[in-house]
């Protein structure tokens, strides 16, 4: 080995993932206090995911690149590139390899460049090896008490990439398996956009939806979420271009996304009904209103004893019929006699006892009638939404443009071209299965996906 550079390695008993994280989390080397430029590490942001950086912003505004990933092939494998300043005109470069072998992950810091500090190269090289081993010494001790604490609170993130918006869901599972939300977002991207006259997801909305995606998993990985699992639906199933747009987030994120079925899209929902509502005493529906697609699962108690999906979402009869501006009465009138063909499975059932709806129509139409400005899980999830406040809201939204609209929609205004449609599904569901009334459930797909992949057994 040349005096130039510099190796240490060691093992931690700890998956690839789980180890970049601690070590982004805990070791204090990327971004300390006295190594910033600002002297604020909050001003750095990191990106995992290949070509993801560490960038800092000085307070002048210039931003400063601290390092890269080289290879995110997780859970084989991940290198990441840093370049290590002692000053704004010396730097060595430190390439870091987390491998996988098997029980622990190895773990290989090569640090080159001492050679460029001409005959200060040597002192610093010395001291670095001092400075390496106390690192090491601590993460090491970070990460293996991490893997030793299996009673240790969990957290995992869920990310819905759904026709109009993706969401994602963040939460810590307590030891009796109930979950704390750390974070529950959503993005309006329009993945669906021209999706039902061209046939495929246009580049522009797959960018906006790359986008959204990488900034959740940022904010997963910041929260400490050990694993992020991401579903696609209606848009992603039905799109001629579904798996190339698929591998593009892929490569872009570091997430892979699993297109579900319909029908298992609608499963989860009512699993995740039965998980925040409680098992449903009787016969119950519980539907959610996507953008390209909605889902019904009929039940009894916990038991599901019919789960389907339909092609009838607020962003394709959106398009189809011009909602997204103010319209006459009778556009409304001919929208909703499509909508109620796409939904000729709901007619001539016996009346269910308990109609759930979730999904951002829901939830906003719910949120005008309550003049929430804000997320309100607390007065939301269990809110009663009428069948008259629906058709109350379509007679508004129908005389009112998408901006008009948006004063409304304080709550997600982004929502506001395909709010009429929604209600119009809304309206019609309830009109096809006989009942005056929702009970609204904040808990949607990506919840159910939360409790299938991570939670307690619960599955009806």
């Amino acid at each position: 080995m040349s005096d130039d550079t510099l190796v240490v390695e060691f093992d931690v008993r700890a998956p690839v993932e789980r180890a970049f994280a601690v070590w982004t989390e805990r070791a204090g080397v990327w971004w300390p206090k006295g190594h910033t430029v600002s002297g604020d590490p909050d001003s750095v942001r990191f990106e995992p995911r290949v070509g993801g950086r560490i960038v800092e912003r000085a307070r002048d505004g210039a931003e400063h690149v601290w390092g890269e990933v080289t290879a995110w092939d997780a859970p084989s494998r991940i290198e990441f590139l840093w370049h290590l300043f002692f000053d704004r005109t010396q730097a060595t470069r430190v390439a870091l390899t987390f491998s996988d072998q098997g029980a622990t992950t190895r773990v290989r810091l090569e640090q080159s460049g001492f050679a460029a500090l001409g005959e200060a190269g040597a002192v610093r090289r010395d001291r670095t090896l001092l400075s390496w081993g106390t690192v090491t010494s601590a993460y090491v001790g970070d990460a293996e008490l991490d893997v030793e604490r299996s009673d240790a609170p969990q957290r995992f993130a869920t990310i819905d990439v759904g026709t109009n918006s993706v969401k994602c869901f963040v939460a810590e599972q307590q030891r009796d398996g109930t979950w704390t939300t750390l974070s529950d977002r959503a993005a309006i991207t329009r993945l669906g956009q021209g999706l039902s006259e061209s046939g495929v997801i246009s580049s522009e909305a797959l960018d906006r939806t790359a986008d959204a995606i990488g900034s959740m998993v940022d904010e997963a990985r910041g929260l400490g979420a050990r694993e992020v699992v991401a579903v696609g639906t209606a848009g992603l199933r039905i799109a001629r271009n579904g798996s190339e747009v698929v591998a593009a987030i892929a490569s872009r994120t570091g997430v892979h996304v699993e297109v579900v079925s319909g029908e298992e899209e609608s499963r989860l929902a009512y699993l995740a009904a039965c998980a925040g509502l409680g098992v449903p005493t009787g016969t119950a529906l519980v539907f959610d209103t996507g953008g390209g697609s909605s889902q019904f699962t009929f039940g009894h108690g916990a038991v599901v004893d019919e789960r389907f999906s339909v092609d009838v979402g607020a962003a394709g009869i959106t398009e189809r019929f011009g909602l997204a501006h103010a319209v006459a009465r009778d556009v409304v009138d001919r929208a909703s006699a499509a909508i109620a063909t796409g939904l000729a499975r709901l007619e001539d059932r016996p009346v269910p006892r308990l109609v759930v709806g979730m999904g951002g129509a829901v939830v906003n139409l719910a949120a005008v009638q309550l003049g929430l400005a804000s997320y309100d899980p607390a007065r939301l999830h269990g809110a009663v939404l009428d069948r008259a406040e629906v058709q109350r809201q379509i007679e508004v939204y129908r005389g009112l443009d998408a901006d008009d609209r948006r004063a409304l929609l304080r709550l997600q205004p982004e929502r506001a071209e395909v709010i009429l449609a929604g209600a119009c599904i809304v309206d019609a569901v309830l009109r096809l299965v006989g009942s005056d009334r929702l009970v609204l459930s904040d808990r949607s797909l990506r919840h159910g996906l939360m409790e299938e992949r991570f939670g307690v057994e619960r599955s009806p």
